[in-house]
């Protein structure tokens, strides 16, 4: 690889970096096992095109997917592997500003973690996790 080629996907490289926008909260929810919750992503995914995302993190591992689905198609989602699909439920809540949200159905033990969410179009990308 000569040093051009290098210089150009260190470009690439920092250009993704600077499109991405990190929210942290100290949001912390708690359910007894067996009850469903309800997570809210506050990203502004208004946009008519793009992608949105929910992941699951869990001590000692990487952000799993739990699911993504573009905002104009709500019918059509995609489900990570490993998942029950019957377990998790996509809402959109009207407004001022839409609104994404992820049901968790049913709750058990291994639903403890860290979750985040991610939209993402032509422009840019943004991620929230608490």
């Amino acid at each position: 690889m000569d040093l051009q080629t290098s210089n150009i996907k260190l470009f690439s490289l920092l250009s993704l970096a600077l499109h991405c926008f990190f929210w942290k909260t100290s949001l912390n929810v708690s359910v007894q096992q067996g009850q469903n919750v309800t997570l809210s992503c506050p990203l502004m995914a208004n946009s008519s095109h793009g992608v949105l995302s929910w992941y699951r993190q869990t001590t000692g591992q990487g952000p799993e997917l739990i699911l993504s689905y573009n905002v104009t198609n709500t019918s059509q989602v995609r489900y990570g592997s490993r998942l029950d699909p019957s377990r998790y439920a996509i809402l959109t809540r009207e407004g001022l500003n839409l609104r994404h949200l992820l049901q968790i159905i049913t709750t058990l033990r291994n639903d403890t973690g860290t979750y985040y969410c991610g939209f993402s179009d032509k422009n840019h990308t943004q991620m929230f996790y608490n």
